[in-house]
């Protein structure tokens, strides 16, 4: 599969997904758990959901791990599907902060300086 391929061309790779009945997205589950183990492969994982509950990133966190990515950031909000103007203006601010964090601390992984991003 092409998109396995994929994954082996990049150091840092994002995996996301709305919840469904306490669970991410099928195909994307599917997915991960037929990934071959990786060396070297950082993740940051992020979903939304109806009730705002961070342990939903859980079954990425344990499963990517398994597979040797080591999870270097996550964020969580609630969805557009129930809550309308979901995610709101304080969720944006809230996943920009996260990505900032990733970001810094992928650059100290690589000995960069904090902060290159402009995000």
């Amino acid at each position: 599969m092409l998109i396995k391929k994929i994954i082996g061309d990049y150091d840092l790779i994002g995996f996301g997904s709305g919840i469904y009945y306490d669970k991410p997205q099928k195909k994307l589950m599917e997915y991960i758990e037929g990934l071959d183990n990786v060396k070297n492969k950082k993740a940051f994982v992020f979903s939304t959901s109806r009730q705002n509950r961070s342990d939903y990133n859980d079954w990425f966190k344990e499963n990517l791990s398994d597979k040797g990515f080591e999870i270097i950031g996550e964020f969580h909000c609630k969805g557009h599907t129930i809550f309308k103007g979901n995610p709101n203006e304080e969720d944006l601010e809230n996943a920009k902060e996260v990505a900032r964090n990733i970001i810094n601390t992928y650059n100290q992984i690589l000995d960069m300086p904090e902060d290159s991003t402009n995000i």
